[in-house]
């Protein structure tokens, strides 16, 4: 039960099948793919029971208390060519996630974006308005949008930076619920939009610091509007003159500090080496940052040139 050990640990591969490492993204798309095989062949079966009870219901759930429904809905699938899409992106783009912010973590995010939803809607549901959970789109585009975040600059098709496709994709699938007025649906989505980052903002991921400095400026500036005296002599800030000498040792200070800064580029050899001999799924997060560092400065030489 080696696997059952690593599954708890934070980093590396749970195990092996053949040369090709196995995540916890691995076996969540494993897992999808076998219930979504069961449901394909229980329907000329005549289990059609089967869907529907793995479905997640409000009604179903208040009233014959078919908890499991709670974690079984995104499993919920039918062999088609999206599918397939999904499963490749959960499987890639977990997988970097995974290996970025750790197992435990990579985990807990993805039991939120599933367990979120059904608990919120339970609130409307015992008003009677009553909500139906279907499928896992929803967290497997936020699992996507993870990896935007962690690797905003990372090219994807025709050249387009991850960041950028993941607003075009939210945009999309956005206006498209809009236009069928699915408005559990939408709402579920940008619910799990917002898990996704307010837990990578907890987990100190530099991506998510536009979203809530956008947040941070729209809440001072609705909640705290600039005040206006007439008697005030004067509104206008007072410019501050520094004097030269001031300047002088604030540029070489500077400097000093530019100079100490060792160059993420020129350390990297080790590590281009374990790759060479291990393969990238031996390095530790602290290495994979550091690589990271190094590819962002040597993308921001390129800028300059």
């Amino acid at each position: 039960m080696d696997w059952l050990k690593k599954l708890t640990e934070d980093e590396g591969p749970i195990c092996w099948w053949g040369r090709l490492p196995v995540y916890a993204s691995t076996l969540l798309v494993s897992l999808q793919t076998f219930v979504m095989a069961i449901i394909a062949i229980s329907i000329p079966l005549g289990w059609s029971w089967l869907p529907p009870s793995l479905s997640f219901s409000t009604a179903e759930v208040l009233g014959n208390y078919r908890v499991w429904q709670f974690i079984t809905y995104p499993l919920v699938a039918t062999p088609s060519l999206l599918f397939l899409l999904q499963m490749a992106m959960l499987w890639f783009f977990g997988t970097e996630t995974e290996k970025a912010i750790g197992r435990r973590a990579f985990l807990k995010l993805y039991a939120w974006l599933v367990l979120l939803p059904p608990l919120v809607l339970l609130i409307p549901a015992v008003a009677g308005y009553h909500s139906l959970l279907i499928g896992s789109e929803s967290p497997n585009f936020c699992v996507f949008l993870s990896f935007a975040i962690i690797y905003p600059s990372a090219q994807m098709l025709f050249g387009i930076t991850a960041k950028w496709f993941a607003v075009g994709l939210f945009a999309l699938n956005s206006l498209q619920l809009i236009s069928l007025s699915s408005w559990t649906e939408l709402f579920t989505f940008w619910l799990n939009v917002g898990t996704v980052i307010f837990f990578l903002h907890k987990q100190g991921i530099k991506g998510t610091y536009p979203f809530f400095a956008v947040f941070k400026a729209f809440k001072r500036g609705f909640f705290n509007p600039p005040s206006y005296h007439p008697t005030s002599t004067s509104t206008l800030p007072q410019k501050t003159i520094t004097p030269t000498s001031q300047k002088k040792d604030t540029l070489v200070k500077k400097n000093n500090t530019n100079e100490s800064e060792p160059d993420p580029v020129d350390s990297i050899d080790h590590i281009l080496d374990k790759i060479a001999r291990h393969g990238m799924a031996s390095l530790t997060k602290a290495e994979r940052e550091h690589l990271q560092r190094a590819r962002q400065a040597l993308l921001e030489r390129e800028r300059k040139r």
